[in-house]
């Protein structure tokens, strides 16, 4: 399964890399919140409608490989999609079928660039999700791969993680009693353990595949560094003290 497909069939969770993206459509769409004022329920549940055909045509574009032909000429052929399922009007080029199934032509472009591309650019709405750009085939391209799965690799990096803590433990308490000046032991110690309670928030509290994950190895290599520093730092002062 690709990232985007992923994203486009969760059904709940966050709107991040490891959640869902199916409130970009609606609740989270561009000017939503103005568009559903003057509406009645009726007209509104129409208009959800709509917007969860636009979900499926984007979603069957990704599922036939994203072609870019059809990307670039803003025309991608849902075929055979089922003629009870409604789109909206402004990204529908033209349909034509039988009365159970239709071959809709989409204009598939328009429809990433208004969906996605509002947060997912330049100028997106999104502060993090401006940094991950889908404003050209190009950019889109590795979302339309095959997400490829790692959990080889993952129990060395929670063996890793796990580690931490005990030499954390053991480390910080042997350098507060060094006679290093006590600003920079305080500061030290202030910074490794709260890079350890951000790593823990993240690792507790985090999405897998979330932007989370970036804070948790950044969190650990901070807290790594001070750990370490405060480990040679102790070790150094006992070597001076056997010396003597």
């Amino acid at each position: 399964m690709t990232q985007i497909e992923r994203l486009l069939e969760a059904p709940d969770g966050e709107m991040t890399g490891g959640g869902t993206m199916r409130p970009a459509f609606t609740d989270q769409s561009l000017g939503w919140e103005e568009l559903i004022k003057p509406l009645s329920a009726g007209e509104i549940a129409a208009l959800r409608a709509e917007r969860e055909g636009e979900r499926l045509a984007l979603l069957d574009w990704v599922r036939s490989g994203g072609n870019q032909a059809a990307y670039d000429a803003d025309d991608y052929t849902w075929a055979n999609s089922p003629s009870s399922i409604p789109i909206s009007a402004a990204y529908l080029a033209s349909e034509s079928g039988d009365s159970a199934t239709a071959a809709r032509r989409i204009r598939i472009r328009s429809l990433i660039t208004d969906r996605c591309v509002t947060c997912h650019g330049e100028h997106g709405r999104h502060d993090i999700a401006r940094f991950i750009s889908l404003e050209t085939y190009e950019q889109l391209q590795p979302h339309l791969q095959p997400e490829i799965a790692t959990s080889d690799g993952r129990p060395w990096l929670i063996a890793a993680l796990v580690g931490l803590y005990p030499l954390a433990l053991i480390s910080g308490p042997a350098f507060y009693f060094t006679s290093h000046p006590a600003s920079a032991r305080r500061v030290l110690l202030a910074t490794t353990f709260a890079a350890l309670g951000g790593m823990s928030a993240c690792w507790l509290a985090g999405r897998p595949a979330s932007y989370a994950i970036y804070v948790l190895l950044v969190s650990f290599a901070v807290a790594a560094v001070g750990a370490l520093a405060q480990t040679i730092a102790s070790l150094a002062e006992i070597l001076k003290t056997v010396r003597r």
